[in-house]
């Protein structure tokens, strides 16, 4: 199957399950029923021809479950039920509610504020993880007025690092 076959039909069991499953069942039923008739034909009476099917065939509720759960994507359709009850959970208790978001909101907006302010302290106000940082030589290269090539700049560099003694 290509992949888009695949996704509609993850889709259609997701979205529409019981439309999907009315017609496994229905599937499953005709299955029984041909079982029932090959069995009638093979000499059995009705009731017990029946008896014989429902037997071999098994039971129909386990046997959908067992279809739902080889489409493979339960845990999806586990997922909407569960959200379906937590949104049901938080409209019926909506004191609980207001304050469960509050408490979050106010957490996550003081968690974010503290990361913000640490990322500035540390660009801004800290001071340079290098050695020497005032020996540092800032050139902008969009600033017409540097002549300095990279040649030169790297040899006037090694000029200053040679130049001065070390510490």
């Amino acid at each position: 199957m290509n992949l888009f076959r695949v996704l509609s039909h993850a889709i259609k069991s997701v979205f529409r399950r019981d439309q999907v499953d009315a017609d496994m069942i229905e599937e499953m039923r005709c299955h029984r029923e041909a079982q029932i008739e090959s069995n009638l034909a093979a000499g059995l009476t009705p009731t017990e021809a029946t008896r014989v099917a429902n037997r071999q065939f098994g039971r129909i509720d386990a046997i959908a479950e067992e279809g739902r759960e080889a489409r493979g994507f339960t845990w999806l359709i586990h997922l909407r039920q569960d959200l379906r009850y937590g949104l049901k959970m938080l409209f019926k208790h909506k004191g609980f509610s207001f304050v469960a978001v509050m408490t979050l909101g106010l957490g996550l907006s003081v968690n974010i504020t503290s990361g913000c302010l640490s990322l500035v302290d540390i660009l801004f106000f800290q001071p340079l993880a290098v050695k020497d940082p005032h020996r540092l030589l800032v050139t902008p290269r969009d600033d017409p007025k540097n002549q300095l090539s990279s040649s030169d700049s790297i040899r006037s560099t090694c000029r200053s690092s040679v130049a001065s003694p070390s510490v």
